[in-house]
């Protein structure tokens, strides 16, 4: 990796570390106006357009449809066990148990990486932790001393977001 290969890599890690980091904050709790600064910050760093006023009771009741009430039509658990291990039961999506081998597998990610969940999350394998897990891989990217060590919090990334990140959410979106 050449000198400026460095550096741009480093840029490009501090704003993922930036977004993954906002993100988790929209997804750890119930809408606030500090999160959704946050994810205007975001937009106006990618050039994206954001012009919509914000309603935050109205975003508030969405994300308690959306993320809080199970009997919602809905309704998606933010957690990466409930969403992997759904199925389709008589016509309708039955989300599977809390505990299960995604998480178990996400803790032992969480560990080896020596990654403390953020208080205030109750599981490892939610949304807002996996996105907070990511946020630190990119900071530690970014701080990494060698270009090995920060290849290695790249690796990281990748891996997890395959392995994880990019397979529930795109279940979860849909």
């Amino acid at each position: 990796m050449q000198t400026s290969e460095y550096s741009q890599s480093r840029i490009e890690a501090r704003a993922a570390c930036n977004v993954y980091a906002a993100f988790a904050a929209v997804f750890a709790a119930e809408p606030n106006a500090e999160a959704v600064e946050g994810i205007a910050n975001v937009a106006a760093t990618l050039d994206v357009p954001w012009t919509e006023e914000v309603h935050l009771d109205s975003l508030r009741a969405r994300y308690t449809e959306r993320f809080i009430v199970p009997g919602n039509p809905h309704y998606v658990p933010l957690s990466e066990n409930c969403v992997r291990a759904a199925a389709q039961q008589g016509g309708a999506l039955e989300f599977g148990q809390v505990d299960g081998p995604f998480r178990e597998h996400v803790s032992k990610c969480y560990a080896a990486a020596d990654f403390a969940r953020p208080s205030g999350i109750a599981h490892d394998d939610s949304l807002a932790a996996e996105l907070s897990f990511m946020a630190f891989l990119a900071a530690s990217q970014v701080e990494a001393e060698t270009r090995q060590a920060a290849q290695s919090a790249l690796d990281w990334q990748c891996r997890f977001l395959s392995d994880h990140l990019l397979v529930w959410s795109r279940k979860a979106a849909s």
